[in-house]
């Protein structure tokens, strides 16, 4: 059982940690990364802890089987009438993964 930590924080300072951490991860295998994170001001409230691993790991996989290439982390968020939707989008110039 996990436990869930609601936490009220700033979208960009996240995004700031986030890049910090992945940097030299994708870096490493000689990629280059590129960053977008639009509504830096807004104010997010979730757990915080879990949000930072899950992009970790995506940037992480992302920067380890990409050589040579690029790694591009996106992140938005959309306005809805009711909702808002957090987006994150990792892509990549890697081989992927073989169709076998």
């Amino acid at each position: 059982m996990m436990k869930v930590e609601i936490t009220e924080f700033r979208f960009g300072q996240l995004c700031d940690e986030v890049v910090a951490t992945a940097l030299p991860m994708v870096e490493k295998n000689g990629n280059a990364f590129t960053f977008v994170c639009q509504s830096r001001d807004h104010m997010l409230r979730t757990d915080a802890t879990k949000l930072r691993q899950i992009l970790l790991n995506q940037l992480s996989t992302a920067g380890k089987f990409t050589e040579g290439g690029s790694v591009k982390l996106e992140r938005f968020i959309e306005f809805h009438a009711q909702a808002e939707d957090l987006h994150a989008v990792v892509s990549d110039t890697g081989t992927g993964i073989e169709a076998e």
